[in-house]
């Protein structure tokens, strides 16, 4: 008898793991959006700069890189605050493009740093709430020429970050005149919280 008990309970366990793993469909450590940056398959951003339209979106599945299971992000695969850069067979890794930890900087090169080694490095500025109560994170980044001295170029970013929705708004700003250079406001957005991951 007992044996019968263990054979239908090994059969229950091995039909219950195939379909789990069916119906997910992936096969490492599954992936969560943080808050500012929740990049959930099938959600969407749109923004406007001057007059064109820009969309930014969220990969419909996430993919298995590395072991875990990841979305992708107009093409760049994201792991909570990080993304995967390569430059063909080079990989420089995981990079920080966003932190909660007001002061901390952040560097990204632009290209392959071995033939184009300018950089970006942000700060996260400030972390506050915006006329509706909403949490929001600002973070400039400075743009640095090549060469012993990382000379700043005139141009600076600043990004606004919202909780729950992701990059509201991005300006550009000659930092010499202070002038606007150009401006990317989000007008239109679907975060998919209910897609399973």
């Amino acid at each position: 008898m007992k044996r019968h008990v263990y054979v239908a309970l090994l059969v229950f366990l091995i039909v219950f793991s195939g379909c789990n793993k069916q119906n997910s469909g992936y096969y490492g450590p599954v992936y969560m959006p943080y808050s500012y940056f929740p990049v959930y398959p099938g959600s969407y951003w749109k923004y406007i700069s001057g007059t064109d339209t820009i969309t930014s979106r969220a990969s419909d599945t996430l993919i298995l890189f590395m072991g875990d299971s990841l979305p992708v992000l107009d093409g760049d695969i994201i792991n909570h605050y990080q993304k995967w850069i390569s430059y063909g067979l080079y990989n420089t890794g995981w990079s920080t493009i966003l932190s909660e930890h007001v002061g901390e900087s952040f560097g990204i090169y632009l290209g392959d740093p071995r033939t184009y080694p300018v950089r970006k490095t942000t700060r996260v500025v400030q972390k506050t709430r915006d006329n509706h109560g909403d949490s929001i994170l600002v973070q400039k980044t400075v743009t640095y020429s090549p060469g012993p001295y990382s000379v700043p170029l005139r141009e600076w970013a600043y990004q606004v970050y919202k909780k729950h929705v992701g990059l509201s708004l991005e300006c550009g700003i000659d930092s010499v005149t202070k002038d606007t250079t150009y401006k990317k406001y989000l007008y239109k957005y679907f975060i998919n919280w209910k897609r399973k991951l």
